[in-house]
């Protein structure tokens, strides 16, 4: 990173017009600094919050103390009730209802199936049901500008679809869908294919795993429902198993691993009637729970602009005590998300704090929004747009800011195709910081941009990436790369800044895209660091089985001194060095064991 005399001065000469040093533009960028942006983190990640999981007393008290931000830096209520709170409820706790059942009919009658063995439906309704001829949908996409249709030359209205989980060849190179070994594209999400079901007019949906590496339902089951995620979609949706799917398809004359590797050798679709009839009823039992978005407004300057809004936000819920639920209660378990999302919190919050200090405020006006629920499902950012605070179509342009704290592998800005002059712009000021920066024109990705996105909305989405502490208990404010989180929020100060005054609002463009997020197809070395460490070197908790430094006889306990040649200091070294190798690459290390040095070799 650039110090920040040669910064500023960088950003005033080579970017005409991003910022006006007038509006106290310089001043406002350099009050957005580590320290403020660490305060809101590491209080977001303590232990007396638990996770923030929706729903509990420590996702209150975050709601709390953003609000109480909001009110200290001076933005107006832009919630419910004159307040920064927008509540909804959301149902916590799924179980599965005695009214979930499976039915197959045949000419022999009828056979009820087996719950949690051979079939497990998934949470998002409370109820529903749906009945019809079942027919074989392949892996129920529909991606006509990649030549492929699983629903060609079938029709399914009124009909129960059955399909493969997955996508053909997933994460091949010579797939015609184009993913990674660790990220699918976008038509093989259990949502999409459950929409696209929807659109092609089916009365409930069936999935089966048939993949090399299969997860049973009997796997799954654990009396609770299978989580899908951001839906609205109202079909019935399940699981069915393995040993269920490959019986229909015996029975007219099929064979279910010889259908799919058909498919997948030609990446072409093999569809067909299963000629029997299925009803399948859902029922979901949760407890209600009332929670809140945050909302500040920061007016705009311009009184010919007062009706355009910028939105700028990122959620700050998590996920507790993680999701299993033999964990819950051990604060040992507790997942703090320091980059998940205090990172992004943090960043909404000095974001509101360094517009509001401008003398002359932005032309267009500025909604900082905290959302909740982002981890059961988007379902914060989805009850705003359906309950808007100002009508959807003033708003031109939707910021999220959702794991911006640990860019050792780089800087991911998804959405540069959602508006014609978005990437010409990043690249202009991503220019001003020493960020390895890579931008997705898609809109959508598993975040809240998603929701805004699908109203139409253009949407810029900053992440830098997913790591080995994702989602784990190990996600602590002490993993959090300073540095970084305060080179992405000054670029996103910027990027909004040059929307908010911009003459024109940002024309939407269609970009739905494959956003192949940075962070997925990664090396890892497979060691879990213990935070907190005085050094030197960094001391290893765990060791993954399987991974190269397992491979290299690392052992809890055992402190990394050196990797690649350099001295370790903290987890991003480790990254740092990893990021300029490929796979088969040997690096050399050395450790502390005991009292002794000794010399270790990763192949990567």
């Amino acid at each position: 990173m650039f110090p920040i005399r040669c910064l500023v001065l960088f950003v005033l000469v080579s970017v005409p017009g991003a910022i006006g040093a007038e509006r106290g533009a310089v001043a406002a960028l350099e009050s957005i600094t580590e320290s403020n942006l660490m305060r809101h983190v590491r209080f977001l990640s303590d232990d007396s919050l638990e996770g923030r999981a929706s729903g509990s007393d420590g996702n209150r008290r975050a709601a709390e103390y953003i609000a109480g931000q909001f009110r200290e830096i001076g933005l107006e209520t832009g919630g419910t009730n004159e307040s920064f709170f927008q509540p909804f409820e959301i149902g916590l706790n799924p179980e599965l209802g005695a009214r979930c059942k499976l039915v197959v009919t045949t000419k022999e009658g009828e056979v009820l199936l087996q719950l949690n063995q051979d079939f497990l439906p998934f949470d998002h309704l409370d109820h529903g049901a749906g009945k019809g001829r079942l027919m074989f949908a392949g892996y129920g996409i529909t991606a006509k500008d990649e030549g492929y249709d699983d629903y060609a030359g079938i029709n399914v209205s009124n009909k129960v679809v059955l399909i493969l989980r997955k996508q053909p060849r997933e994460g091949r190179k010579d797939a015609v869908l184009k993913s990674t070994p660790s990220r699918p594209n976008t038509h093989a999400y259990f949502t999409t294919k459950l929409a696209n079901a929807e659109k092609h007019g089916a009365t409930a949906v069936l999935i089966v795993d048939a993949s090399a590496k299969r997860e049973d339902v009997a796997e799954m089951a654990n009396g609770r429902p299978r989580r899908l995620g951001s839906s609205e979609v109202e079909l019935p949706y399940s699981f069915v198993s393995y040993a269920t799917a490959s019986n229909w398809l015996a029975q007219v004359g099929q064979s279910l691993p010889a259908v799919v590797k058909g498919i997948d050798e030609a990446q072409q679709p093999k569809s067909f009637d299963l000629k029997v009839s299925v009803s399948l009823e859902v029922e979901v039992k949760r407890d209600k729970a009332v929670i809140n978005n945050l909302i500040g407004l920061l007016p705009g300057s311009d009184p010919s602009l007062k009706d355009e809004y910028v939105v700028v936000g990122g959620h700050f819920d998590h996920i507790g005590f993680g999701n299993n639920p033999t964990d819950r209660g051990k604060t040992e378990r507790i997942h703090n998300g320091a980059d998940d999302n205090a990172s992004g919190s943090a960043a909404v919050i000095e974001l509101a704090r360094a517009f509001t200090s401008l003398k002359k405020r932005p032309r267009r006006n500025l909604l900082f929004m905290a959302f909740n629920a982002e981890e059961r499902g988007l379902l914060g950012s989805r009850h705003y747009v359906n309950k808007p605070t100002v009508p959807l179509t003033n708003i031109v342009t939707m910021i999220n800011l959702d794991m911006v704290g640990r860019g050792a592998s780089g800087l991911d800005i998804g959405g540069v195709g959602t508006s014609p002059g978005f990437k010409p712009m990043v690249d202009a000021l991503a220019t001003n910081f020493e960020l390895k920066v890579k931008t997705n024109p898609g809109g959508k990705a598993p975040s809240d941009n998603t929701s805004f996105y699908n109203k139409n909305i253009p949407v810029l989405f900053f992440y830098t990436g997913k790591h080995d502490d994702y989602h784990k208990p190990t996600d602590d404010w002490q993993r959090i790369d300073t540095a970084e989180i305060q080179s992405v929020t000054r670029l996103a100060y910027l990027s909004a800044d040059r929307i908010a005054n911009g003459a024109e609002r940002p024309e939407f463009r269609k970009s739905d895209g494959n956003p192949v997020r940075r962070g997925r197809d990664r090396i890892l070395l497979g060691i879990v660091i213990e935070v907190g460490g005085s050094g030197p070197g960094v001391r290893v908790q765990s060791v993954m089985p399987r991974l190269p430094a397992f491979k290299a006889g690392i052992r809890p306990g055992d402190v990394l001194l050196q990797f690649g040649g350099g001295e370790i200091k903290e987890q991003g070294d480790i990254a740092r060095v990893l990021q300029r190798h490929k796979k088969g690459d040997k690096i050399n290390g050395v450790l502390k064991r005991g009292d002794e040095q000794v010399k270790v070799v990763f192949e990567l």
